[in-house]
């Protein structure tokens, strides 16, 4: 053991940079890996505190708004709850755009069975106190909102003041939500607000109730079920089960995407280590061949032999995964605060997943160790006396070149370029090989950065309308049209909708069962898989993508509305970032749907600002929508979406950098014998130099050249873990970007070389000589 170690140390320090390569890029593979899913982990602890201490309802039921006596009997068995009065209306602030909010009345104490509050500035409600009124973290931070600020909220067509008395977290919206059919946060463009239920009875004269929370007590027997059967009296217009709510399932995407992206970037990193260990132990068993033959002479097997450059491996390995692990946290701490600054969360609350440390030390040590096993294999090839005499038992491609031809080249520069080159062709081939991955890793992440941005121009572009506007309540047409029919708006297509709900195999959900008669005037129809309707009478369905819905084209569902159930083919899953919603052909609408319009999508002549003035006028509006707000919102969403993109293209820059640095450095090193015979015939370090560097510039054209089929390949798989884990994207391999990349990368050749170089000018010519002659 002791020999193995003292061979173990005496290679790695042989190896120099080299060893630090393989130590570096294997620890970089196991921050990420290591760092990635300690993120998700802490990221999903933050959302869990948040949503058991402030206990979020796992059912939350809204209907047609009764007073007390017409409430049900309370509480339902197995249950907590709060009943509340919800009231979306708009807030108009000096200097900004109208702004719906949703204004939460309820019971204010200590603290609440379900859907409580968490006070971070100012001070909770009390009950009587009918002017003070609690507003989110993420509303108040966007709008510059600070406690004992005044605001004005419409109610019934009045404003009503409210004066700010603390700013608060609530778990129901952890994450600012966005259009209630749109999984995308918006943020500022929906407030949430709780004042006391004093001020319901003052604006409308007596207590009213359209919402109730529950939250199922542990080891009870209540479900949603049994819950709507006690409350089979109410009017219900939606249900929402905890894994249905916003911000819950918003998180629940972003941690999906985690779970997806993460192993994709892992395993390009660990495709970048495993080529560079393979290189770099090809060097190491070429570089001591007399050793190995003379250790085969006296009588050493071979096993013995391949067990000293294992242990080289190992140390290798274990230096990658505890330096790795050293950088996990850090990383750890930059993608979990990104992600959480993007979406407006609270401060995240960090865990450190031991088994993730583990395993990523460990991958650290198999990459290292694999990598190794292909070039260690050759020792078993090698017989004493090819060892001895360093001859080779295949030769490869220098056999079947004519060394003549390079003689006719006029420029001696050329010639002896070129001849170094052909004359170790491994050597040229392992530095050809360094630019090529270099290069391509580069633009495999630069080019998903712009997969996003080139999918979120082109589904704003697929957009047909300019404004879209939802209503308090279903209304019906004639209600609606004097809301529409305005000089201003023209274009209209109603929303038509109606709660329902979904059954398939192992899952069963409540769904907006909506009329899909303008699907295709609202937008061009994109699928990840299957298509349209094949008639507007067919009992067919066609869900999101976004929804994750374990179904797919062909299989059978149940839908059910208040009416009537029928058994419906999934035809198509859309690639949009709607979701809750299920599209059903017009004529089946008909025959399951009340005629009830929820909104309405159309063209305006008005500047958004105008547009959402004007309809916040109608008490009847409860969410103004313009496209361009959404444009703001899908930024926003990239910004968070591809934080773990940058996040590894910065260490694919990183990695990039040190490939041409080692690569190049190596490769010169290893031909110093040459560079040193040619300095003892006189020729000056310049000349040296410019040889040198039209070696580099050679491999690196042809390593360019290699770097194209290897970028497409590699960003091909970087966009199928994105497309995975958010929505479908199309690749976006631009020729302009692939050339920015690789300018970029030429152009820091020359200075790669500069170690190289370095090293040769300042050689012991002697020494280098009797090491390694010219031959």
């Amino acid at each position: 053991m002791v020999t193995l170690i003292k061979k173990a140390v005496r290679d790695i320090r042989g190896l120099g940079w080299r060893a630090a390569t393989i130590a570096l890029f294997g620890a970089l593979g196991v921050a990420v890996f290591t760092g990635g899913f300690m993120a998700r982990d802490s990221l999903e602890h933050t959302r869990d505190y948040y949503y058991e201490s402030l206990r979020l309802a796992d059912l939350d039921l809204y209907f047609t708004a009764v007073s007390p006596d017409e409430m049900p009997a309370l509480p339902v068995r197995g249950t907590r709850h709060v009943a509340r009065f919800i009231y979306q209306t708009s807030l108009d602030m000096a200097g900004k755009d109208p702004t719906s909010i949703i204004l939460i009345h309820q019971k204010q104490g200590s603290g609440l069975a379900v859907n409580d509050v968490e006070v971070i500035e100012g001070s909770r409600l009390k009950d009587g106190d009918k002017e003070g009124i609690l507003i989110d973290r993420s509303f108040a931070k966007v709008h510059n909102l600070k406690v004992g600020d005044t605001i004005a909220l419409r109610s019934l067509g009045f404003p009503v003041q409210f004066t700010v008395r603390g700013i608060a977290i609530t778990p129901e919206y952890l994450v600012p939500m966005g259009s209630p059919y749109e999984l995308i946060p918006i943020k500022g463009s929906l407030g949430i607000a709780f004042a006391t239920m004093d001020r319901v009875r003052e604006i409308f004269g007596y207590l009213m109730y359209n919402n109730l929370a529950f939250i199922y007590d542990k080891g009870g027997a209540a479900s949603k079920e049994s819950v709507l059967k006690a409350l089979k009296g109410l009017e219900l217009n939606r249900i929402t089960v905890r894994e249905n709510q916003f911000s819950y399932k918003w998180l629940e995407q972003d941690l999906r995407g985690f779970d997806i992206f993460v192993p994709a970037v892992v395993l390009l990193f660990a495709v970048v280590v495993c080529v560079v260990t393979v290189m770099v132990f090809n060097r190491l068993v070429q570089g001591q061949r007399r050793e190995i033959g003379v250790l085969m002479a006296l009588g050493f097997a071979r096993g013995q032999i391949l067990l000293g450059f294992l242990f080289t491996s190992v140390t290798l390995g274990v230096m990658a995964g505890l330096f790795g692990v050293l950088l996990a946290s850090p990383n750890g701490w930059l993608l979990a605060d990104s992600v959480a600054y993007f979406l407006e969360m609270p401060p995240v609350r960090y865990v450190y997943p031991a088994h993730f440390f583990v395993e990523g030390f460990f991958i650290g040590v198999f990459l290292a160790v694999a990598s190794s096993i292909l070039p260690l294999l050759e020792i078993f090839r090698f017989t004493p006396q090819e060892a001895i005499r360093h001859t080779e038992s295949r030769r490869i491609l220098t056999s079947k070149i004519d060394f003549s031809t390079f003689l006719r080249f006029r420029s001696l520069l050329l010639k002896y370029s070129v001849r170094n080159l052909v004359r170790r062709p491994g050597a040229s081939l392992a530095t050809i090989a360094l630019v090529a991955l270099a290069i391509a890793i580069l633009t495999a992440f630069y080019s998903s950065t712009q997969s996003w941005e080139f999918y979120a121009n082109k589904a704003l572009a697929q957009e047909k309308w300019d404004i879209l506007a939802t209503f308090r309540v279903p209304l019906s047409k004639a209600e609606a049209e004097k809301i529409w029919n305005r000089k201003e708006i023209s274009g209209v297509r109603p929303v038509v909708g109606e709660l329902g709900r979904v059954q398939g195999k192992g899952f069963y959900r409540d769904y907006l069962l909506y009329s899909a008669g303008n699907l295709s005037k609202i937008l061009d129809v994109d699928f990840t898989a299957g298509g349209y309707f094949t008639s507007d009478e067919a009992f067919e369905v066609i869900f999101s993508k976004v929804d994750h819905l374990p179904v797919k084209v062909g299989d059978r569902v149940k839908i059910s509305s208040d009416k009537r159930s029928y058994t419906f083919k999934v035809v198509g899953i859309l690639n949009r970032m709607t979701t809750g919603i299920a599209y059903i052909p017009p004529k089946v609408a008909a025959k399951m749907l009340d005629d009830r319009i929820r909104g309405f999508h159309a063209y305006s002549s008005l500047p958004p600002v105008e547009i959402k003035k004007l309809l916040y006028q109608d008490e009847n509006v409860a969410w103004v929508q313009p496209k361009l707000d959404i444009k703001t919102a899908v930024l926003d969403f990239l910004a968070q979406a591809i934080v773990v993109t940058k996040i590894s293209l910065w260490i694919a820059v990183s990695m990039a950098v040190l490939f041409l640095l080692t690569g190049i450095t190596i490769n010169v090193r290893d031909r110093e014998g040459e560079y040193a015979t040619l300095a003892s015939l006189g020729y000056s370090d310049g000349f040296l130099t410019s040889i040198i560097m039209m070696e580099t510039m050679i491999e690196g054209l042809v390593g360019l050249l290699v770097s194209i089929p290897l970028s497409y390949l590699f960003a091909r798989h970087l966009n199928h873990g994105m497309s995975e884990a958010w929505f479908k994207m199309d690749l976006y391999f631009g020729v302009k970007e692939l050339i920015q990349v690789m300018v970029a990368a030429i152009g820091f050749l020359p200075i790669a070389a500069l170690p190289g170089i370095r090293h040769i000018v300042n050689m012991n010519i002697p020494m280098s000589v009797r090491r390694k002659s010219f031959g």
